[in-house]
């Protein structure tokens, strides 16, 4: 408001969200279907085939003690039924202590960027609960790797995110996050969620599109 008037200060707020342009680097993009590559990477790390993955800063204020308590009781259950251990790796920094020591949970701490597309594309799913973000790049970096996403369904611009593209699952609690993490586990019908939102990127958060939806924000359209 204070740059250019009241008139175009309030076209902004009042404008859908415009977003940003979001792209995988040409580098990543043209190796996600190199199986050899990605499978090196997953080997690197220790990791089984099958794993869920959440990327950000480990802290309760972004849902992490949540997700912890709630996948611990999927775990759980998994366990008592005589099902495969899926273990949720956790990438990048933030409060180590809320992750179990657990074979159920794995800390990678900071990666490469490369490694963490090559691990994203090849996890069954990207978990954010956090009810707090304004935009989510790691949605999107998940959904243009392929996978589809858990989001906490308290956070409206996630929860649209998914409810726009279908590619995911909003959540309001442990027993929602249950039954997305028992549906995800079959790949297939993730890869399809994944196919739908990478579609959604490509088509509503290309550089084009977000560039045009800014400059009508502006001119007040």
């Amino acid at each position: 408001v204070r740059v250019h008037g009241v008139r175009c200060g309030r076209a902004l707020a009042e404008s859908p969200m415009i977003g940003m342009g979001t792209e995988l680097p040409c580098s990543v993009e043209s190796r996600l279907d190199d199986r050899s590559w990605i499978d090196t990477v997953r080997r690197r790390f220790d990791l089984p085939r099958d794993f869920f993955i959440a990327v950000g800063r480990k802290e309760v204020a972004k849902g992490v003690s949540k997700l912890v308590e709630g996948y611990a009781s999927w775990a759980q259950m998994r366990s008592s039924e005589g099902s495969p251990e899926v273990p949720l790796v956790f990438l990048g920094g933030g409060d180590d202590s809320l992750i179990p020591a657990s074979s159920n949970f794995r800390d990678l701490g900071f990666i490469r960027e490369e490694e963490k597309f090559a691990l994203m594309h090849q996890a069954l799913a990207t978990i954010n609960l956090s009810a707090y973000e304004a935009f989510s790049f790691v949605v999107m970096e998940s959904w243009l790797c392929g996978t589809p996403v858990i989001v906490s369904a308290a956070c409206a611009v996630t929860s649209g995110h998914v409810m726009r593209s279908a590619g995911g699952f909003a959540v309001s609690d442990g027993s929602e996050l249950g039954i997305a993490l028992d549906r995800l586990s079959h790949r297939e019908f993730g890869e399809t969620l994944g196919r739908k939102g990478r579609q959604h990127v490509r088509e509503e958060y290309n550089w084009d599109v977000v560039t045009d939806r800014f400059v009508r924000a502006l001119a007040g359209q």
